[in-house]
């Protein structure tokens, strides 16, 4: 992930719930961040539930 601007309290939602290795992120302009997803125990999810699920968020959407 990456940002042209400033991004306060990103997080990486997918549906239905799993985990990625931080549950929010500030994103600053030119400094890549890479997340990492680990699936609940038990579960196989492909690549398309999980494209087709993500969500990215950031502070700025809830005001």
């Amino acid at each position: 992930m990456q940002s042209d601007a400033c991004a306060f309290f990103v997080t990486a939602q997918v549906e239905p719930a799993r985990y990625f290795s931080d549950n929010c992120i500030t994103l600053l302009p030119g400094r890549p961040a890479t997340l990492s997803f680990s699936p609940r125990r038990g579960a196989a999810p492909g690549l398309d539930d999980l494209q087709n699920s993500l969500r990215i968020s950031h502070l700025a959407e809830t005001y």
